[in-house]
């Protein structure tokens, strides 16, 4: 294909005004060096939907060197896809948003560096060194080469190393175009996408060193309003857990980057020149000598060491003049007596610009010795002394050194550094290391040497030069400086990313790097080795879909999963395990979410996850994009003061309308649900009651020998007496009724009774032991309970959907005794078991219990005629099909 231009740079215009002033006095800069280096450039100006001020102030006189384009398409993934298509003559193309700046150098570096890539057959992208935001926020971060050995294709699930303001080939804008934003469905971030994207496609992402992009942060930036409704880009095949590792690697088509990376470990820091003051050296008399030396007196302090104030650099730092006199001003207040190796050995390598940039507190004290400060008081505050150095992990990660009260940093410099230790401020960075294929010390000294590299061509070389004329342009880009010498070099971003980055790495190690067709999400292991409905859930779609495309995910709780829960093949992640407590909140939920995404699940169901929920609030669309949803609800709760609350109350009527269906495990939970919600019928059908398969190979429990009193002391009976024993487990919690089981049993003392369980969500504490009571810890098999030896089971509830425990007691022929609550009478129905109304008192209980143990032949037969009715009921072949018949509903998005 013949081009016109070399280089077509097009600004995208929509709401901006005065704003564009610095961006377009900027960019015409940055146009001309590029055609003073030989290249010629088509210069336009894009107006997409413009405001009627847009359009007049790009219509003025000043821009008609500018060609100008109009444009209807109200989405800046879309206008730039019909200048590409449409209206560019350019074989290479660089974007502009009006609001932001090219460094002078970008367009005329960022040519010469694709054309020497593509001169050696590399199909190649280029983007600038740094990325340098301004205005409303401040930040600088470095953007690796693509075959950095910092790179990582991980890292692009939690940021964007690229920019959209880079320099494409055309052919690379036809073969990968952007997307549209979805807003409003939570999808955004298309340059995201695109990096994303063009990498999958083969396109190789380099840099063009000392160059950068200015970009301005407002309070209304598609960033900002992006970020501000926690936006997520698309899910995309490149980033499925199986195909990630190997996005960006070189092949024949697209060969390797030649990448130059700095090695060199940073020598000493500039430091004040030292003079010994002469007022605190002391001249003992030969006679104080004598009495020093015979310890009969104390020995005069050392002479104390006072910096000098030096003379400000020649060429100043391109941080400016005022910036560099507090810095000199600092070295002029540096002081230590003589003989102390601390002091000269941490000023060695203390990094006063980096102190005072960063703890802008000390910035405002002029009298103040930077180095005295941090060992006096800073190092314990957990002040940094430099970028690479922080005391606080220092000390977590090596408890030798916390107990030998030494200062960390003298450590880590006089033996630390030499065994290997780890000195930076990030709790995985051993992890993230691994991750990226690095010994954790060959990762720092590369870490280190990179950003000693970037920081020392920002002060003094070609790349701080830049910011300095960008400046000319807008002085606010010279606010950003004190973040410049704390600048970012992915990625080791900050904790928080780097937390993240190591956490979904976890997880797919732990889901073996497969995909799954089907997910489900739990709160956490729960104890007990009955299936319940994560278990029944995971039955049916093994069936459906194979052990091998069925993970199950706890996500609120750490543990391990009881034996027996899911069927062989089924995968477990236990994502709090990968988190290790180091994420909160909403990032934890956009990890499960990345997380969720990557595994490219047909289908996904939450039992109990909060965490699911939470994320479902905010990205709830965005997942229903990729995914069918469904929620599993069991019951309502109540507070301490007696008001309902719950996920059925509070989070259905919220994530209903992004889920494709809605299973409960009772008739009376989606009775409810469907009535208070007034469902109509195509709505209701999404709500579907999936009723326990029960275990067919549970025998009848033999019943126990009868019931005998205690011999009067006159028999001649040799038959040991037995008191009647009435089993009962569950939470000991309020909604399972302790408290009326303690009465009854209290009410009770004929009878033993013997309890499993424990406290689960806290609350009052159980009533005082019983005599008459024993207490045991949660079973880890219902079939390891000494069933045979009980006469009954007890059941208690105030609030329940279909109780688990009532379909395995069923099973056995145990006599029951049960509350009404919930879906419990659609289990003990009449004929079945004792079923007490929701007001029964304890006494209520002892009289039916009583009825049960005067009649036990009575109590077994209806007992096992329990059993033969859950066996009709409660079948896999019912369940599977329930199940089917939401999933196999068209799904409503």
């Amino acid at each position: 294909m013949t081009y016109e231009f070399d280089l077509s740079v097009v600004v995208t215009a929509h709401s901006e005004t005065f704003v564009c002033g610095p961006t377009m006095r900027a960019a015409d800069a940055s146009i001309d060096a590029a055609r003073a280096a030989g290249f010629s450039v088509q210069a336009i100006i894009a107006l997409d939907n413009a405001t009627p001020q847009t359009a007049a102030y790009f219509n003025q006189a000043a821009f008609d060197h500018w060609d100008r384009v109009v444009l209807t398409q109200g989405d800046l993934g879309r206008a730039r896809n019909e200048m590409v298509t449409q209206h560019t003559k350019g074989s290479a193309i660089a974007f502009l948003d009006a609001d932001d700046l090219f460094s002078e150098n970008w367009l005329a570096e960022g040519m010469k560096r694709l054309r020497a890539a593509q001169a050696r057959g590399e199909r190649v992208i280029v983007h600038p060194e740094l990325n340098w935001l301004f205005d409303a926020a401040a930040s600088v971060y470095w953007n690796p080469e693509q075959d950095d050995p910092l790179w990582t294709p991980y890292y692009l699930y939690t940021m964007n190393y690229y920019d959209s303001l880079c320099l494409v080939p055309h052919e690379a804008h036809l073969e990968v175009p952007y997307v549209h934003r979805d807003i409003p469905n939570g999808l955004s971030f298309q340059d995201w996408q695109f990096s994303i994207e063009t990498l999958h496609a083969g396109w190789r992402h380099a840099v063009a060193r000392d160059t950068i992009i200015f970009k301005r942060r407002r309070d209304n930036s598609l960033v900002t309003e992006s970020q501000g409704r926690r936006a997520i880009v698309r899910s995309l095949e490149a980033m499925r857990i199986d195909k990630v590792a190997s996005l960006g690697a070189a092949t024949q088509a697209s060969p390797a980057l030649e990448v130059t990376t700095p090695r060199t470990v940073p020598g000493p820091m500039p430091v004040a020149q030292m003079t010994v003051d002469p007022k605190t050296v002391v001249t003992l008399s030969p006679e104080d000598a004598q009495k020093v030396a015979d310890g009969e007196m104390k020995a005069p302090l050392p002479p104390v060491l006072r910096g000098r104030r030096p003379a400000l650099p020649n060429p100043l730092p391109h941080y400016g003049a005022t910036f560099a006199q507090r810095v000199a001003q600092a070295f002029g207040r540096a002081e230590h007596r003589t003989g102390a190796p601390v002091y000269p050995t941490v000023q060695a390598q203390f990094d006063v610009a980096y102190y005072l940039a960063r703890y802008r507190d000390l910035a405002r004290a002029p009298k103040l010795d930077p180095v005295g400060h941090w060992l006096r008081a800073g190092s314990h505050e957990g002040r940094m002394p430099n970028h690479w150095f922080d005391p606080k992990r220092y000390l977590a990660r090596y408890e030798d050194v916390r107990k030998s009260k030494v200062n960390p940093f003298y450590h880590f410099l006089t033996q630390g550094r030499d065994e290997g230790r780890i000195a930076a401020p990030f709790p995985q960075f051993d992890a993230m290391a691994a991750l990226i294929g690095l010994d954790p010390d060959e990762a720092q000294q590369l870490w280190i040497a990179r950003y000693t590299d970037l920081r020392t061509r920002l002060e003094s070389g070609d790349l701080g030069a830049q910011v300095t004329a960008a400046a000319r342009f807008d002085p606010l880009v010279e606010a950003t400086w004190a973040e410049a010498l704390q600048i970012k070099v992915v990625p080791f971003h900050t904790a928080p990313v780097v937390n993240r980055t190591v956490a979904m790495h976890r997880a797919h190690a732990q889901a073996d790097h497969r995909p799954a067709k089907a997910v489900i999400m739990v709160n956490r292991p729960r104890w007990g080795g009955a299936r319940r409905m994560e278990g029944h859930l995971a039955d049916a779609l093994v069936a459906r879909y194979g052990a091998d495309q069925v993970v199950v995910v706890s996500t609120d709780a750490s543990g391990d999963m009881p034996a027996h829960k899911f069927p062989d093949g089924v995968r477990h992640v236990d994502l709090q395990s990968c988190i290790e407590g180091k994420l909160k909140g909403d990032l934890t939920e956009r990890l499960l979410v990345e997380f969720l995404r990557s595994l490219a699940p047909e289908v996904a169901f939450n039992v109990n996850s909060r965490l699911m929920w939470d994320a479902l609030n905010i990205y709830g669309n965005a997942l229903a994009a990729s995914m069918r949803l469904y929620g599993c609800l069991f019951c309502n709760e109540r507070t301490p003061m007696g008001y309902l609350t719950g996920y059925p109350l509070r989070r259905f009527y919220r994530t209903f309308d992004v889920l494709s269906g809605v299973f409960t495990d009772s008739a009376f939970l989606a009775d409810e649900l469907r009535t208070a919600h007034v469902l109509p019928p195509e709505a209701g059908a999404r709500v579907q009651v999936l009723r326990g398969p029960v275990d067919h190979s549970v025998q009848v429990v033999d019943a126990p020998a009868p019931v005998s009193p205690a011999p009067v002391s006159d028999s001649t009976s040799d038959a040991a007496p037995r008191r009647p024993r009435i089993f009962w487990a569950g939470r000991m919690d309020a909604q399972k009724r302790i408290d009326l089981v303690f009465d009854i049993a209290r009410s009770m003392p004929e009878a033993d009774f013997h309890l499993w369980g424990e406290t689960v969500m806290g609350g009052q504490s159980l009533p005082a032991a019983l005599p008459n009571m024993t207490l045991n810890a949660p079973y880890a098999r219902f079939a390891d309970l000494p069933l045979d030896e009980a006469d009954m089971w007890l059941y208690t509830a105030a609030w329940d959907g279909i109780p688990q425990m009532l379909l395995e007691v069923g099973m056995t022929g145990l006599p029951v005794v049960s509350s009404t609550a919930g879906g419990t009478p659609e289990v003990i129905r009449d004929g079945l078991g004792r079923l007490l109304p929701k007001a029964a008192g304890a006494l209520d209980y002892v009289a039916a219990i009583r009825a049960v143990l005067a009649d036990p032949a009575e109590a077994r037969t209806q007992g096992q005629a329990l059993r033969r009715s859950l066996i009709e009921t409660h079948t896999k072949e019912a369940y599977a099909q329930a199940l089917g018949q939401v999933l196999d509903i068209a799904p409503a998005r």
